[in-house]
């Protein structure tokens, strides 16, 4: 759900995955090591960026849950696959 938020909160300009991240102190997390990826390709990102064949790549494979509706995400075109009522990982963090 992140990374479909910032590819539409950035107006498709970009998108932010593969974060790692641990949690501190118990009720923190720390996020690191983003890949970015933009359409254009631009170097900045880094090598990680796979520009437009990255973002097609994600939306293949994404499957909106509660957290997207909650978010009112817009599904992009490359989405097939279909949506999940909820999300167990995150169900679990949130309970």
């Amino acid at each position: 759900s992140f990374s479909h938020w910032t590819y539409q909160v950035t107006k498709e300009y970009l998108i932010v995955n593969d974060l790692q991240g641990m949690l501190v102190d118990n009720k923190h997390y720390i996020l690191t090591d983003p890949a970015i990826s933009s359409p254009e390709g631009y170097e900045r990102f880094s090598t990680t960026n796979l520009a437009l064949k990255g973002i097609k790549k994600f939306f293949q494979t994404h499957q909106c849950n509660h957290i997207c509706k909650h978010l009112k995400l817009i599904k992009h075109a490359y989405q097939k696959l279909p949506d999940r009522d909820f999300d167990p990982l995150m169900t679990k963090i949130l309970a």
